[in-house]
């Protein structure tokens, strides 16, 4: 199991979904973790030793956020990490619940949802 950190601009760009998604194409289990008040993801990854060096060169020689706009993040060095691994069942639920909760508020937010009355529901309302 190895781990490494992203920082700069991580935050709401489509990062974690990403690694995710190349984790499996690299046939990897990947741990994305936004760290609250920081600008900073830490990254898990548990697999064969040589696809997780071929993923990591790959991260670090690519901007592989969905969403370009702003800076390229930086990189820390890719270390040991010796825990015992994580719950994937837990945190693939938990990725999944919040992802959905971002979608959610952003199409209560856009006002683009009526309630069965025709209103339209917006974050001032209970």
């Amino acid at each position: 199991m190895k781990k490494f950190s992203l920082r700069g601009n991580v935050h709401d760009v489509g990062l974690r979904m990403e690694l995710i998604g190349m984790g499996i194409r690299y046939n990897l289990r990947v741990l994305p973790t936004n760290v609250e008040g920081r600008n900073q993801v830490d990254v898990i990854v548990v697999g064969n030793e040589s696809d997780i060096q071929r993923f990591y060169e790959y991260v670090k020689s690519h901007d592989i956020r969905i969403n370009k706009e702003g800076t390229v993040y930086e990189i820390d060095s890719l270390e040991d990490y010796n825990v015992a691994e994580p719950d994937w069942t837990f945190e693939t639920i938990r990725f999944i619940m919040e992802q959905l909760r971002k979608g959610a508020f952003e199409i209560f937010e856009s006002g683009a949802v009526r309630t069965k009355y025709g209103d339209h529901i917006s974050k001032t309302r209970a």
